[in-house]
């Protein structure tokens, strides 16, 4: 689907997704652009109804991070990835971030409730 930002903070994310695709394309610069889903200060998705789709545990969180400063060479060069635990309820499709760079979560908001 094409972009379609609802606030002034999502069109900065997706100038910030076409300067890092602009240096890529043109420099060769890899980087890795994340779409973080929600992550709690107590990691308790059960409080609100729309976190057992967008929630991102702590714990998945950081091998999301560890598996994107480690990827090099096994994406392709640039992308684009949502980072969201293994939710039963998820919307977002994070299957690139699971070829591309390894990401493997394990937390689900579901098993939670």
């Amino acid at each position: 689907m094409p972009p379609r930002p609802d606030s002034y903070y999502g069109i900065s994310k997706l100038a910030g997704e076409g300067i890092a695709s602009y240096y890529y394309d043109y420099f060769g610069i890899e980087s890795v652009c994340l779409r973080i889903g929600t992550v709690l200060k107590d990691d308790d998705p059960t409080k609100d109804l729309r976190h057992r789709s967008t929630w991102l545990s702590h714990r998945d969180l950081l091998d999301l991070m560890r598996k994107s400063l480690t990827a090099r060479g096994r994406f392709p060069g640039f992308g684009i990835y949502y980072g969201v635990s293994n939710n039963h309820d998820r919307f977002w499709d994070i299957q690139n971030a699971m070829d591309e760079l390894g990401y493997e979560p394990k937390d689900d908001a579901s098993s939670m409730v």
